[in-house]
């Protein structure tokens, strides 16, 4: 093999070697660019999961309210004794603060001006003019309670204090006796107390 001959072989050899490094730098290029979209993925990533995680945490920090819905009050049935023998207004406030106020931090209702309620009910908080869903639902689920207790085979030997309270029971349907619960239920948000029961 003469010079010439071992030049152009040289030559080749470079060359090849030339586009293979040429072949190595674009590859060693769309790496880099590879590398950079996953580190904007990534980033976006975590940016979403911070987000979601600081969601979580302020939605854990609204308020543990009551829920103003018709339901069964999961109460002793002695506390509902103690409140329905008194045949009163009281007694049914008695009933309310103890299941709507006291078992949460916060007053699942609120007078808005003199004759506007708010509550906070099942799709959060809600506008209710004169307080009347309000008194629908409350009525409904104290008689209810009272209800459960206000069993004829529970007063066999005491029949008067069973009329007396189906009485008492029947008066929470009437929309006049609502509004005295109404009015309690106004100056126990106003004045944080309810009567001695």
């Amino acid at each position: 093999m003469n010079s010439s001959e071992q030049t152009n072989q040289t030559n080749q050899i470079l060359l090849q070697l030339l586009n293979e490094f040429t072949s190595v730098k674009s590859s060693l290029s769309d790496l880099k660019t590879t590398n950079k979209k996953l580190e904007f993925e990534l980033n976006q990533l975590k940016e979403e999961k911070q987000e979601e995680i600081y969601k979580k945490v302020e939605e854990s920090k609204i308020p543990d309210y009551r829920v103003i819905k018709q339901e069964k009050m999961d109460i002793s049935e002695s506390m509902i004794k103690s409140c329905l023998k008194h045949h009163s207004v009281n007694g049914d406030l008695h009933l309310i603060k103890h299941y709507y106020i006291d078992k949460s931090n916060y007053k699942p209702f609120e007078i808005i001006k003199r004759s506007v309620w708010k509550y906070f009910g099942e799709k959060g908080w809600t506008i209710d003019i004169d307080g009347d869903h309000i008194m629908k639902i409350l009525s409904k689920n104290i008689l209810l309670a009272y209800m459960k207790i206000n069993k004829i085979e529970n007063f066999a030997d005491k029949l008067d204090e069973f009329y007396e309270n189906q009485k008492h029971i029947s008066n929470l349907t009437n929309p006049a006796y609502q509004k005295k619960i109404l009015n309690g239920i106004r100056d126990i948000l106003k004045y944080d107390m309810l009567p001695i029961v």
